[in-house]
């Protein structure tokens, strides 16, 4: 028999069979630059000479001329210049798939022993092993198969995730697979063999030509099958 429980806490956890997709979101800021300038101030100045004149006569005295001139006086001071504009970045904004509805039961059970709303025992936000589905005994191709809630933030971005735990009950060997559908397409499928009767926590990232090849984001869902090897 094939368990498959909530997945474990931690900074992506959110439920026991989620896919994690990536959105961007836009935010303006203030960008304040401070520099140095220099302040430039040109003045008249006096400037005095004492010189000698010489007369014809041969006589000898001393007399004063006065220039006028023009000086440049320079200082360079610290000035702050201050440009505001708008800073627009990315944020990486993420998201949570998760089971809203169930599509095929097979033979699939939850921890109450019935097949009632299959997808409730493993959409849950912070893990709780206290519900969970599971296989039939020596199940042979039996599968159940669950829809996806749709995102609410578009477009959807990479990278894409799928994450989900699994686990055996008894002794004989039994292989997992997973799917991940766009309607009745597969996306992309992962398998697992001769599982443990540990829960084994498991993360699959798409490929870019796997995420490209996703046309509709409202229409996924995760197909787990279960065989007795």
């Amino acid at each position: 028999m094939l368990g498959f429980r909530p997945l474990g806490s931690g900074p992506l956890a959110g439920g026991p069979i989620d896919e994690e997709a990536t959105g961007t979101a836009a935010g303006t800021g203030t960008a304040t630059a401070t520099g140095v300038g220099q302040s430039g101030s040109i003045g008249t100045g006096t400037a005095t000479a004492t010189g000698a004149a010489s007369s014809q006569a041969s006589s000898v005295g001393t007399g004063a001329t006065v220039a006028t001139g023009v000086g440049r006086s320079g200082s360079v001071g610290t000035g702050a210049a201050t440009a505001t504009g708008s800073a627009v970045g990315l944020a990486l904004i993420l998201q949570f798939l998760r089971p809203d509805s169930d599509l095929l039961d097979g033979n699939w059970l939850n921890e109450l022993g019935n097949n009632t709303n299959l997808f409730a025992s493993v959409d849950e936000t912070s893990a709780n092993d206290n519900d969970y589905i599971e296989s039939g005994e020596s199940p042979s191709a039996d599968i159940t198969r669950l829809r996806f809630s749709d995102p609410t933030l578009t477009p959807v971005s990479e990278p894409f995730r799928v994450r989900y735990r699994y686990a055996k009950t008894g002794s004989g060997n039994i292989n997992l697979i997973v799917r991940l559908l766009q309607g009745g397409t597969t996306i992309a499928t992962w398998t697992h063999n001769n599982i443990s009767s540990t829960l084994t926590t498991t993360t699959q990232t798409l490929t870019t030509p796997q995420f490209s090849s996703i046309s509709n984001f409202n229409d996924l869902r995760v197909e787990l099958q279960a065989d007795a090897a």
